[in-house]
């Protein structure tokens, strides 16, 4: 089973227009993946992302469902 930390990385890894480098660079300010996917959108202004990527973020991660994913790597 994988841990929380395991699926929010993978969460992050399948938002649409959000690679390893702002992935990174969110989780050097928040802490965790978790934390990135629970911070608040106020807070992403801290971060140094365009506003469009931001908002790619926040679309993408209430969009994406890291279960389903699972569930279909687990089907292959």
């Amino acid at each position: 089973m994988l841990s929380n930390e395991a699926k929010s990385l993978i969460h992050l890894n399948i938002i649409p227009g959000i690679g390893s480098q702002r992935i990174r660079a969110l989780i050097n300010a928040f802490g965790s993946a978790e934390q990135v996917l629970a911070v608040p959108k106020r807070d992403l202004e801290t971060v140094d992302l365009t506003y469009d990527v931001r908002q790619k973020f926040i679309n993408g991660r209430s969009a994406v469902s890291i279960e389903k994913e699972l569930e279909l790597i687990d089907l292959n």
